[in-house]
């Protein structure tokens, strides 16, 4: 029988990786349920998992476009986090890309490479990969464009593979700019052409600003 202690634990865990998931494919959390866990934390004077809440209240936040207000926690829960812990290692991934958002692009490429490293070595391929894209979307923003084309083909290979194609037509749009910018412009135009034949195959999963920017990266290939 698991002592009471244990119990809770792992029933907050659970609440964390449920709210977590819920965050990441951008669906509404209330912050008023992010807060409740919180005090339920301090209440139980459990500070390690409110600091994983005081994470998702940060998550919460990036997902309300409030970018330095969420670096500002995610760098706070950093300290408090030992490394080498699976959710700091998503704490990293999250740092990285707010990071990048406000334009600390070496910074973001410090946080992503340590997110790297640590989900390689957790055999944890899911997340290895999505901080690899992103890794390979602040390259190409650095300039390094032999660096993006190599993270992002490595990443396109594992899609295909999953057969992810929401993440695969982003991917086509990335990978095109990326050619263009090395001056590979029919690769660049197959990149596109791939992209606009996923949208046109599930209308339905893309908004008209994702398709929007994609045709206005496909016009712009050949300028």
């Amino acid at each position: 029988m698991k002592k009471p202690q244990r119990a809770r634990e792992e029933k907050m865990l659970e609440i964390f990786d449920d709210l977590h998931e819920k965050l990441l494919n951008r669906n509404a959390v209330s912050m008023d349920v992010i807060e409740d866990c919180i005090s339920k934390a301090a209440a139980l004077k459990a500070p390690y998992f409110g600091t994983l809440f005081v994470f998702l209240r940060g998550v919460s936040k990036f997902n309300q476009a409030q970018y330095t207000e969420a670096l500002e926690l995610f760098r706070c829960c950093l300290e408090q986090l030992e490394q080498g812990d699976t959710i700091y290692n998503k704490l990293l991934y999250w740092t990285g890309k707010a990071a990048y958002i406000t334009g600390d692009l070496i910074a973001a490429v410090n946080y992503l490479k340590q997110a790297v490293l640590g989900f390689a070595y957790a055999r944890d391929e899911v997340w290895e990969v999505r901080t690899n894209n992103l890794l390979g979307g602040v390259f190409l923003n650095m300039g390094f464009f032999e660096e993006a084309l190599n993270i992002q083909d490595a990443c396109m290979k594992y899609y295909k593979a999953l057969g992810d194609y929401k993440t695969l037509s982003t991917l086509f749009v990335d990978l095109g700019n990326t050619y263009r910018q090395l001056k590979m412009y029919e690769e660049g135009e197959k990149c596109f052409l791939q992209a606009v034949e996923i949208m046109n195959q599930h209308p339905d999963d893309f908004n008209d600003t994702f398709q929007g920017n994609c045709y206005k990266h496909f016009g712009d290939l050949y300028l």
